[in-house]
Parts: C-alpha cells; structure tokens; sequence
C-alpha cells in the first residue's frame, strides 16, 4: 500500500507540472490591441530577451517630437496644438500631456509628447505636422524666412526695384520657421525676392519670372 500511494503521489506531481507546463504554453497579452509585429517561429522557444509579440495599443497615440532650448520654456503640460497628419487625413486639436525636464545630450533638444485619441486612421510610424501657438503679434510685416539674408551679423532682404535688385537692411522679429517679422526696413507692398536671393547684390539685373 506504502509504494502504491508513493506512486498516486509521484503521478500527481507529475500531472501538477504537466498541467503548470500547458498554462505556461499559453501566452496571454497584459493589453488589448493589434499585433504589429512576430518575431518567433513555429518550434522556437520563446525568451523573455526578445519579446515573440509585439501590441499595439492603437486606441490612443502618443506623438513624440523634439523642440529646442529657446522654445521649451514657451510650452508646458497642458499648452494647446495643431496636430496634422496627412496620411490619416487627421487635423485636431490636442494638448502637450509631458515634456521632458532635460534635454538629449546628442542633440541637446527637449522630448514633448502628445497624446490623440485615434479615430481608426492613425497607424504607428506615420509622421506629423505640429503648430504651437507660443507668441502673437497683431498685423505683423513679415516675409518667407528664406527671403532674409544674413550676413556680416546684419540681415538683409532684396526688393524689385524696376529690372534691378535693391537691398535693404532689415531688422527682424518673431520667426515661425516659415515667416519671419520684419521690424524696419521693408514697407507693405514692396516686392521682395524670396529665390535666388543669395546670387544677387543690390544693383543685380534680375527678371521676375514667377510671382508668389
């Protein structure tokens, strides 16, 4: 009787880790979401060092983007944006949720995330447009960035004057990345040469063959 309760005992054991192994085959996901990605096969083991599955938690999105130093401190938890996204035929409004309390010492940029709740289109990988609003200037002169010159820590713009080119030394203000604030030195109307710019000195023949 002795051996054979030694053997019921040996075959529960023996059924208790056979049962642990089947659950242990099973792999369950912590989220919900859509595989993006396997990297295991049909026969491998599976190691927690590279991970066979990877979920994407698609219901929401976090936008990753870098800003410099002289613009960080113009944002913060909570400051509005214009978020675009070409590729999902996405344009809403979002909030910044985090940004990071210091900079990357590779690039010295500052990591700002934003978060979207996803409406189906959104997919990881897919690139954004994003507009802050961090200063406002009422019927601002501006021009193209491109259009001003700099040179000699002076910035210049060149006019049509006529068949010439006409410098002016300008003094500047707010740069949006696209438009730039010209404080003196230009007056509504003039024409200002924004290609071909820096081939040009003041007095150069010039011909104006497409206007913007």
């Amino acid at each position: 009787m002795e051996v054979a309760a030694k053997s019921v005992d040996q075959a529960r054991v023996a059924y208790e880790n056979a049962a642990d192994a089947l659950d242990n085959a099973v792999v369950k996901a912590p989220i919900s979401g859509v595989i993006s990605d396997i990297s295991i096969v049909e026969g491998e083991f599976a190691t927690s060092a590279k991970p066979p599955v990877t979920i994407v938690d698609s219901d929401s999105i976090t936008i990753e983007l870098a800003v410099p130093g002289n613009m960080v401190n113009k944002l913060h938890k909570g400051t509005e944006a214009n978020v675009e996204i070409s590729a999902a035929n996405y344009s809403e409004k979002a909030v910044i949720d985090s940004i990071s309390t210091s900079s990357d010492p590779m690039t010295n940029l500052y990591t700002v995330n934003i978060i979207l709740e996803n409406n189906g289109s959104i997919k990881p990988g897919m690139f954004a447009k994003i507009n802050f609003e961090t200063d406002k200037i009422e019927n601002a002169l501006a021009v193209k960035t491109e259009a001003v010159v700099d040179r000699d820590g002076k910035s210049y713009v060149y006019v049509v004057n006529g068949d010439v080119s006409e410098e002016r030394e300008v003094v500047t203000g707010l740069d949006t990345g696209s438009y730039i604030e010209i404080k003196s030195g230009l007056t509504a109307g003039d024409t200002v040469i924004v290609k071909g710019q820096d081939y040009i000195t003041g007095g150069s023949k010039i011909k104006v063959v497409r206007g913007e």
